[in-house]
Order: C-alpha cells, then structure tokens, then sequence
C-alpha cells in the first residue's frame, strides 16, 4: 500500500512531496482500474446472489477498502502538511495547493 512508503518519504531527501502526491494518485488510478475489473466480471454472478451473501461477499469488504482509504487519506493529508512546513516545494506551490490539486480516482 502507497502509505506504507510515508516513512521512507520522510527520512529520503531526494524524494520530493510533489512525486508523493504523484505516487498517490497514480496508486488511486490502479485501485479503481482494479476494482472496476474484478466487479465487472463478477457482476453476472451478483445478480443470483442472496442478498446476505452479497452484502458479507462484495458489499462489506468492498466498502472497507474505502473505509480503509479514507482513514489513511487522512493521515497522509497531515503528514503532507506537516513535511512541507520542514521542506521547500520545488514547484513552488504551498502543499495545500498541492493536496487541492490531487486527482483522486474513485
């Protein structure tokens, strides 16, 4: 997982914020191409599912890898915060301006 590497970012001094954010984007693109793959091909089958079945099959896990993101998209936004107080941006940008221009694919 992309926030695992969090503390490598911040003992490295050559791996910039703006190539994090970057990482981070590019892991959300992979996760939604991912996701929408496994549950396109498996759609036909949800279909004759019992309804208990769905929900503690697809509907609970799928909803906690969201869960899950979010909670670690919310540590990530205060360690990127917090590192571009210590460190210069090399694009020049505030890391809040960084973090609002963030693509989330989901």
């Amino acid at each position: 997982q992309v926030f695992a590497h969090l503390p490598k970012v911040r003992s490295s001094r050559h791996y910039d914020l703006e190539r994090t954010a970057q990482l981070l984007e590019a892991f959300t693109y992979s996760l939604k191409t991912k996701m929408q793959q496994v549950l396109q091909t498996s759609a036909s089958e949800f279909l004759w599912m019992e309804y208990g079945q769905y929900e503690k099959e697809v509907r609970f896990p799928t909803l906690d890898v969201f869960v899950q993101f979010d909670d670690a998209y919310e540590q990530f936004t205060e360690f990127f915060l917090e590192q571009g107080r210590k460190r210069k941006m090399a694009s020049g940008k505030t890391p809040a301006q960084v973090l609002k221009d963030l693509t989330l694919h989901h």
